[in-house]
């Protein structure tokens, strides 16, 4: 155990995460929409030598957090499922050196990377825009080192709490959607609960995320006035293309004459991040210095088996199920079984509880409209709200929904008993991707109704051909991430790297790839074609999706989100970030911008990868 810092840092995963962070860092700062390149004339930024500091503060933030609790969330609960933590406490160990040790050696990998991250980039930047303070620069460094090992404590912390990796992943990673949704989360509470006319209470609001938290301190960092925006955001606050942005901006010295509050100090953040990274492992020490570290039997193999079943016919019926016995054929037990599992499958809380978060974020984004929309959006606003709850949220659900399909029953042995029976393997995988994907389009469109009819009794009802059309695309959508996220199960062999590749597929893709295209275009053309990046950038799932939905809609050829074409096309604001195929190709877009097009799209990234795989997983050793 004592060498656990060593070993984490051999492993590949780090490395990876490391290039991957670097490369996002330099390839932003070089051409991204905070670059000096773009937003100054050369000589005119003074504070250039910050810019990197900026690009990596907004990826420390996302992607860190995400590395962070993927490092932290099997901990404990991975030993305890395995039975070795039992066998390391006959050690002369004590629970605390357990998990001290355990605790040190993946923070240590994980701090040093991304520093190793940041300084590469610091490097590359300061040859580009010149030498930033090195006092700035240390400080961001403990301030980012320390925002990772608030995230890391937080995720050791439910590992300790729970009994499976399941359990524990389903807790973090939301956890981190919803602090890095925090202030859309907060000015939804304030526009339908107004507490007060105060900003000062809002703003204090804003600051109890770490995310928020974080992004306030590491301004103040590099000399940046009190504000919790990104630093690039409060850069361009202050430039002559500020005007988009008063909005969005939450700087405290712009919004309250005189002196500020104690509270909206930024070392006020400070205590806040320190206090997330104490209380919570804190409290699941002391539950864990209590509870029963015997994980109990297993009963995952006599549930599918039967046994828990309540008559003779459940047992007998899941027996044939298993069997693959015949009773019109192959097809029919195995869409028996799919519809089985969904039935199984949809009383469980967690699904319900998604659907509880569709609803209630839906009708957020519905009553209180963003700003710039009308008063009075038209029908198919309605529809520009589904989109976007299931474009980013039904994803996640999705991705979570698939990626311990497989990796799940291989890690407990589940897996070579039930391919025991009469089945293909491929028949094995099927069963599992459809049982949960047809769960998770059923619940989501039960949680989309209500919102419908809600925006039918606002704003007048939707056109029912285009609202069943966006339905049924949907559906297609998120049967698509759960087929990739079961490939990636199929393929690999934990389900810690499962759902850290089905994670990277989602997020990566529709957030970095405007970056990762230009840094690539840019060294083999000057004046590179429009065209080509358009189609590239419509191969993405999410683009891909919002284009067919759009189309469906009614709404003009465009990758970006509805609710964006729709704000662009009703109201005076320019929308720079929205881009309109129409306005780009003056001699009419290219037949493979078709908005048509995005639905085959859709349909390869649903079967290619899961063939493939099943291809895979008829040939791998299962013992």
């Amino acid at each position: 155990m004592c060498k656990t810092p060593y070993i984490e840092v051999k492993s590949s995963r780090y490395w990876v995460y490391c290039l991957f962070l670097f490369v996002l860092g330099i390839t932003a700062t070089a051409g991204g929409p905070i670059s000096p390149h773009r937003l100054y004339p050369p000589g005119e930024f003074e504070r250039g030598e910050f810019v990197v500091l900026a690009t990596f503060q907004w990826f420390v933030a996302v992607i860190g957090a995400f590395a962070a609790v993927l490092a932290g969330y099997a901990t404990v609960v991975g030993d305890r499922t395995s039975g070795r933590i039992r066998l390391l406490l006959k050690l002369p160990y004590t629970r605390r050196e357990y998990l001290v040790r355990r605790f040190l050696g993946e923070a240590f990998a994980l701090v040093l990377f991304t520093t190793l991250a940041i300084v590469a980039g610091v490097t590359i930047s300061t040859a580009l825009y010149g030498q930033p303070p090195l006092f700035p620069v240390a400080v961001f460094l403990v301030l980012s080192a320390g925002y990772l090992l608030v995230w890391f404590s937080f995720a050791t912390a439910v590992s300790m709490v729970v009994r499976t990796g399941r359990q524990a992943i389903t807790v973090v990673v939301p956890a981190v959607l919803v602090a890095i949704s925090w202030s859309s989360l907060v000015n939804g509470l304030f526009r339908l609960v107004p507490v007060t006319e105060s900003p000062l209470l809002y703003f204090f609001a804003h600051r109890l995320s770490p995310h928020d938290a974080y992004y306030t301190v590491t301004n103040w960092a590099m000399g940046l006035p009190n504000a919790h925006n990104t630093a690039g955001s409060v850069i361009r606050y202050f430039e002559s293309d500020a005007i988009v942005l008063l909005s969005s901006m939450h700087i405290v010295p712009e919004v309250i004459e005189g002196s500020i509050p104690w509270y909206l100090s930024e070392w006020v953040s400070l205590l806040v991040l320190v206090l997330w990274g104490v209380l919570p492992v804190g409290i699941a020490y002391w539950r864990f210095s209590r509870s029963d570290l015997d994980p109990g039997p297993s009963t995952g193999v006599r549930r599918l088996l039967g046994r828990t079943d309540r008559s003779n016919h459940g047992r007998t019926l899941t027996r044939r199920l298993l069997a693959g016995s015949s009773l019109s054929g192959r097809a029919t037990p195995l869409l028996l079984f799919v519809i089985r599992q969904g039935l199984v499958k949809i009383r469980r809380p967690a699904y319900w509880a998604y659907g509880l978060v569709v609803v209630l974020f839906s009708l957020e984004l519905l009553i209180g409209p963003v700003s710039g929309i009308p008063a009075n959006p038209p029908p198919e606003y309605a529809l520009m709200i589904l989109q976007s709850v299931v474009a980013y949220l039904g994803g996640i659900a999705a991705v979570f929904a698939g990626y311990a399909l497989v990796t799940g029953d291989r890690a407990s042995g589940r897996t070579r008993l039930l391919l025991k029976y009469p089945r293909d393997r491929w028949e094995y995988v099927l069963s599992k991707l459809f049982g949960e994907a047809v769960t998770l389009v059923v619940v989501t469109t039960l949680a989309l109704l209500p919102v419908i009819l809600v925006s039918t009794a606002l704003y007048g009802p939707p056109p029912v051909i285009r609202t069943i059309a966006v339905l049924v695309a949907s559906g297609v959508y998120l049967l698509m991430w759960v087929s990739i996220a079961t490939a990636i199960s199929a393929i690999a062999k934990t389900g810690r790297r499962a759902i850290t590749l089905a994670l990277s597929v989602f997020m990566v893709l529709p957030f970095f790839w405007d970056d990762l295209y230009a840094a690539l275009v840019s060294t083999i053309t000057e004046n590179p074609s429009p065209g080509p990046y358009f189609f590239t950038e419509r191969l993405i799932p999410q683009y891909s999706y919002q284009a067919a939905t759009n189309w469906i809609a009614g709404l003009p050829n465009s990758n970006d989100a509805g609710s964006s074409v729709l704000e662009k096309l009703t109201t005076d604001d320019p929308m720079p970030t929205v881009t309109l195929l129409s306005d780009v190709f003056d001699g009419g877009v290219p037949w493979y911008l078709s908005e048509w097009l995005s639905v085959p799209i859709l349909v390869l990234w649903g079967t290619v990868p899961i063939v493939i795989a099943c291809w895979r997983f008829e040939r791998i050793d299962l013992t």
